[in-house]
C-alpha cells in the first residue's frame, strides 16, 4: 500500500509543477525595438486601446500608382566607385544602389544590391535584409552586422571576415519611407505595417523587373529587431501574390525580433533577474508594472503590436538598474551599461563612424542618390516614423501570422543571449505557446548543439527545429548578434538557407554526444506529460 500512495503524491506535486509552469507561461510578455529614442522615465502613459479580432485577414496589396514614375535600368543603379575603401578584398563586391520610385519622387525607396563575384555557388539563392526600429536604417546590417563593410579606426572601410555576401548575394533596403535615404517629408509616412507591407511587396515587383536574373532564384527574406513584424507580413504578401509576382520565397529568418508583444512583456522581469542581481524593492516595482500589464491583457480584447500600458515595464527596470555610478543597463547588450537615458541608444560605437559616413555627399552621389537630394544628414533611426508607425492599432501582432506561414515556408528565429529588449525567455515562451502543424511547442528533447561547427571547440550556441520552425541561441552575443558573432551568424544563414561553401560543401550540423534538455526550458513541464500518465496509470493498477 506504501508504493502507490508514493506514486501517486509524486504525480500530484509533479502536475502541481506543470500547473506552476503554465501559469507562468502565460503570465510572460515583451517591450520596444531598435530605435535611437532615449528613455523618459517620468513619461505619462498615453491611453486608447482599440480591441481588435485576432482572425483579421489583411490584403496587402496595393493598386498600380497612377502617378508617372521615373523608369530606370540596371545600369543607372550601378555603384562605379564607392568612397573610403581602402581593402582591395572588396573589389570582388559589385554594388547597385539608388531609388526605386514607387508613386512619383515623393514615394521611393532606397535598395543597395551587393554581389559578389567570385561566388561561383549558391546563384539559386538570395537573400533580404532589413533593419527595425521601425525607421531604422538597413545600412546598420551592412555595414554593422552582416555586411562586407566594417570600418577602421580611421573611418575607411575594410572587409568584414565572415559576411553574408561571402556566400550569397544580399539586397538591404531602406523602408518604410522616411527610413534611411528613403527621403520623403511626413505626410507620406505609413500609418500601419499592413500599408508598409504592401509598398515593400511594391518595391519588390520593381526590383524584380529592374534585375530579372533574381527571378528564378529562392528569396530568403531576413532581418531583426522591428523586422520580426515586418517580415512575417512580407512572407504572407509574398505567399498569397506567388503567382502574380514569381517570387519564390525560400524561408524568413528572424534576430531578436519583435514578434509577440504578450510574451515579450511577460519576459521582462524573469529575464533581467537571471542575469543582474535586483533589489528586493527593484522587484516589487518590476512585478508591480508587469502585472499591471497582464490585467490589461485580462481585462481587454488587446491584440496590438506595442500595448502602450505595457511599456512602463522597461523603464521601471532601468530606473531600478541604476548602479551607484549613476548608469542604466543597456538594453542591447546586458553586460554593458550606458549614461542615462540613453541606456544603450549610443551602442555600438561604429555607429558614429557610419553616421558621419553615410552623411557624405560623395558617398550618396556615388549611390545614385539624386543631386536635390544629398544635402541631407543621414539619420539611423527616424523617430518621427517610429512615433507615427508605433500608433498602428489596426494590425495584429505577427505571431497571429506563424501558424498559416509555417504550413508553407520554413522560419528561423535566433537570439542573441546577452539581449534585453527582445530577448531569448521571450521567444522561448512564444514557441511553448504556439501551436503550428499539428502539435503545441516543440515536442523533442533532442538539440543540436553548436559546438564543433560554429567555432571549433568552443560551443557557441545551440539549434533545435521542428515541423519547418528553427530557434537558435547564439552565445555572448547581442541584440545585434552579428556585430559580436558574425561567423556564428553566417553559419546560421549557411545552415537555413542550405548554402555551399566556397570549396562547395554544405554545413552539416551533428548532433552533440550529450543531449542537453533544453526543450524542456522551451516549454516547461511538456516532457513531463508522459511520466505523469506513466505514474497515475502505475498508481490505479497498485490501487
Amino acid at each position: 500500500m506504501l508504493i502507490p500512495i508514493i506514486l501517486l503524491c509524486l504525480y500530484i506535486c509533479l502536475a502541481s509543477d506543470v500547473q506552476t509552469h503554465d501559469n507562468d507561461l502565460f503570465k510572460q510578455v515583451k517591450w520596444k525595438r531598435h530605435s535611437r529614442k532615449e528613455f523618459d522615465f517620468k513619461k505619462e502613459k498615453s491611453d486608447g486601446i482599440y480591441n481588435l479580432k485576432r482572425d483579421l485577414i489583411f490584403d496587402s496589396t496595393i493598386d498600380e500608382p497612377k502617378k508617372n514614375v521615373t523608369k530606370k535600368t540596371k545600369k543607372d543603379y550601378e555603384v562605379i566607385k564607392l568612397p573610403g575603401i581602402v581593402d582591395s578584398r572588396l573589389q570582388e563586391i559589385k554594388n547597385y544602389a539608388g531609388h526605386i520610385e514607387l508613386e512619383g519622387p515623393s514615394k521611393k525607396m532606397f535598395f543597395w544590391l551587393l554581389k559578389n563575384t567570385t561566388n561561383e555557388y549558391n546563384n539559386d539563392k538570395f537573400v533580404l535584409w532589413l533593419n527595425g526600429g521601425p525607421g531604422c536604417s538597413s545600412l546598420d546590417g551592412l555595414f554593422l552586422t552582416n555586411g562586407p563593410y566594417i570600418f577602421n579606426e580611421d573611418g575607411n572601410i575594410v572587409k568584414r571576415d565572415y559576411a553574408f555576401t561571402d556566400l550569397v548575394d544580399v539586397l538591404y533596403i531602406d523602408q518604410p519611407f522616411g527610413t534611411g535615404y528613403s527621403h520623403t517629408d511626413s505626410t507620406n509616412y505609413v500609418k500601419t505595417y499592413v500599408e508598409s507591407t504592401a509598398y515593400l511587396t511594391r518595391f519588390l515587383k520593381n526590383f524584380y523587373n529592374i534585375f530579372p536574373e533574381y527571378r528564378s532564384r529562392e528569396l530568403y527574406i531576413s532581418g531583426e529587431s522591428m523586422a520580426g513584424t515586418y517580415l512575417p507580413y512580407l512572407a504572407q504578401s509574398l505567399l498569397k501574390q506567388k503567382e502574380r509576382l514569381g517570387i519564390n520565397l525560400g524561408g524568413v529568418m528572424i534576430g531578436n525580433g519583435w514578434i509577440d508583444p504578450k510574451s515579450t512583456y511577460a519576459s521582462y522581469g524573469p529575464f533581467i533577474n537571471s542575469v543582474k542581481k535586483m533589489t528586493p524593492e527593484g522587484n516589487e516595482k518590476i512585478n508591480i508594472a508587469t502585472n499591471s500589464c497582464m490585467e490589461h491583457y485580462s481585462n481587454n480584447s488587446v491584440n496590438n503590436i506595442i500595448v502602450e500600458e505595457c511599456e512602463s515595464i522597461v523603464e521601471t527596470i532601468l530606473a531600478a538598474g541604476v548602479n551607484k555610478a549613476g548608469k542604466c543597463y543597456n538594453i542591447y547588450d546586458v553586460r554593458l551599461t550606458d549614461t542615462i537615458p540613453a541606456c544603450g541608444m549610443n551602442w555600438p560605437p561604429s555607429v558614429k563612424l557610419l553616421k558621419q559616413y553615410a552623411s557624405r555627399i560623395d558617398v550618396q552621389l556615388a549611390l545614385n542618390i539624386a543631386p536635390e537630394n544629398v544635402n541631407q544628414t543621414w539619420v539611423e533611426c527616424n523617430d518621427d516614423v517610429n512615433e507615427v508607425l508605433s500608433r498602428d492599432t489596426a494590425t495584429p501582432p505577427s505571431v497571429t501570422l506563424l501558424p498559416s506561414l509555417l504550413k508553407d515556408t520554413r522560419i528561423l528565429l535566433f537570439d542573441g543571449d546577452q539581449d534585453f529588449l527582445c530577448n531569448k525567455l521571450s521567444h522561448q515562451y512564444l514557441i511553448g505557446n504556439l501551436t503550428w502543424n499539428g502539435y503545441r511547442g516543440f515536442t523533442k528533447r533532442e538539440y543540436t548543439s553548436n559546438s564543433g561547427w560554429l567555432v571549433p571547440g568552443k560551443s557557441s550556441g545551440w539549434y533545435h527545429e521542428e515541423r519547418g520552425l528553427g530557434y537558435s541561441v547564439i552565445y555572448n552575443a547581442s541584440h545585434m548578434a552579428g556585430y559580436d558573432k558574425p561567423r556564428e551568424m553566417l553559419d546560421l544563414l549557411k545552415y537555413f538557407a542550405n548554402l555551399q561553401d566556397a570549396d562547395g560543401t554544405r554545413l552539416v550540423i551533428q548532433p552533440p554526444q550529450n543531449i542537453t534538455n533544453v526543450a524542456a526550458n522551451i516549454v516547461p513541464g511538456f516532457l513531463s506529460v508522459y511520466l505523469h500518465l506513466f505514474i497515475l496509470v502505475i498508481s490505479v493498477y497498485f490501487f
